[in-house]
């Protein structure tokens, strides 16, 4: 079907109904289609229980829903229209490759695109918004779900002026969501309540709006490995280990990243300004920051009293210019050096697992080793057969215990 001039269909109940194994491609052609609905009962200007592809062979056509005769595109008009007057209802095979679709009623479930049962969507283009409810809703859908590789879902201007979510998903024990590309966007830009089998698979697009994942969806049936992501992105669950990769504008949290990756620094020239955060591996971490180098962590430390958690065992040697290094190795392996001239002083670990490591001056020698106090020369010594000479470099005002023990002197 090629739309060759403007219409506006009146919408009671369903307007237009695409029958089980009927095969609709519409060619919007630039025009505009517009379902006029002036009553409050639940309704949709197309139910689909086949298979639709919407396509726009021409330039800035348009599928409006829930709309009077007089709105305009501006939004000049505020028509308040029905509770759940819908532009499309799906329970078949629904494809958007152009054309915007946009539900202009302020009914606070009204949608572009409600999904019901196993109804399954694809958008892969075009302009998909609802005025103030979800662009697209996933209502307690079983089998079904929606996929993304392009395309624009929902907005976010601000929180006055934004549809509520971009794309949601209302309960459901399948429901699946799987986004490689697109902008979603939305107070919240993805909201899922699935439970059972349903699941979450981004590896890209952009999220400009809160990602919220809840406590129904299994973290098995969950992943995050690519995308760029606004604001918050996080779970009112307990799932743990989904995020793999993407771009941050707020840290995401240590708990949520897959094993052995931490949410550190991106050093994106290009992206770093927007996007801070990445996800990687990283070998520590102070104050809830995680760092890629061991020298980083170290120089982070605001105080000697900063403490570095080790997460993988560092290569190569530490070396401490002065004062103090806490450290908790937790199992790990740290080699910390003193620079030339200076001791290093090493307690612990403490109850806590701390290990302190201090820097020095020395005030006894044997040899060219260099000791911190005289009682660890003498401790040195006592390890040692033979003749062995303990030289003071420095005035010593401690009492050291000589152990005597034959074959030393």
């Amino acid at each position: 079907i090629t739309m060759i001039a403007d219409e506006a269909i009146p919408v009671t109940g369903y307007a237009v109904t695409i029958a089980s194994g009927q095969n609709v491609v519409l060619d919007l052609n630039g025009k505009t289609v517009t379902g006029v609905c002036e009553n409050a009962s639940t309704s949709a200007l197309i139910r689909n229980l086949g298979t639709l592809t919407v396509n726009d062979s021409g330039t800035d056509g348009k599928l409006i829903g829930g709309a009077d005769p007089t709105w305009t595109w501006d939004g000049s008009d505020d028509y308040t229209g029905s509770y759940a007057s819908n532009l499309i209802r799906n329970e078949g095979t629904l494809t958007v490759n152009g054309g915007t679709l946009y539900n202009a009623s302020a009914g606070s479930a009204a949608y572009a695109i409600d999904n019901y049962s196993a109804g399954k969507v694809t958008v892969n283009g075009g302009t998909i918004d609802a005025k103030k409810a979800s662009a697209i809703r996933l209502f307690y859908n079983n089998g079904g779900g929606i996929t993304v590789t392009g395309g624009t879902i929902g907005r976010y201007i601000s929180d006055d002026d934004c549809c509520y979510m971009g794309i949601q998903v209302m309960a459901g024990t399948n429901a699946d969501v799987t986004v490689t590309g697109g902008t979603i966007s939305g107070l919240y830009a993805l909201y899922s309540t699935g439970s059972g089998d349903s699941s979450v698979d981004i590896s890209g697009g952009l999220f400009d709006g809160y990602v919220g994942i809840a406590a129904t969806v299994s973290e098995n049936n969950i992943s995050i490995s690519g995308g760029k992501y606004t604001a918050w992105v996080g779970t009112w669950g307990t799932q743990t280990g989904f995020i793999s990769g993407g771009l941050f504008a707020v840290k995401p949290d240590a708990a949520l990243c897959a094993e052995g990756l931490y949410p550190i620094d991106n050093q994106d020239e290009a992206t770093k300004d927007e996007y801070p955060y990445t996800v990687g591996a990283a070998v520590a971490e102070v104050n809830g920051t995680y760092y890629m180098t061991f020298d980083e962590a170290a120089v982070a430390r605001t105080s000697d009293d900063d403490v570095v958690t080790l997460l993988a065992n560092i290569e190569g040697a530490y070396t401490l210019e002065s004062g103090s290094l806490k450290v908790k190795l937790a199992d790990k392996a740290l080699t910390v050096n003193a620079p030339d001239g200076k001791v290093l002083v090493i307690s612990g670990p403490d109850d806590d697992g701390i290990t302190t490591y201090t820097i020095a001056e020395p005030v006894a020698k044997i040899g060219e080793a260099l000791y911190a106090t005289l009682q660890a020369a003498i401790d040195a010594a006592y390890e040692m057969t033979g003749s062995v000479t303990v030289t003071l470099i420095a005035d010593v005002t401690e009492v050291a215990i000589i152990h005597q023990k034959a074959g030393l002197d």
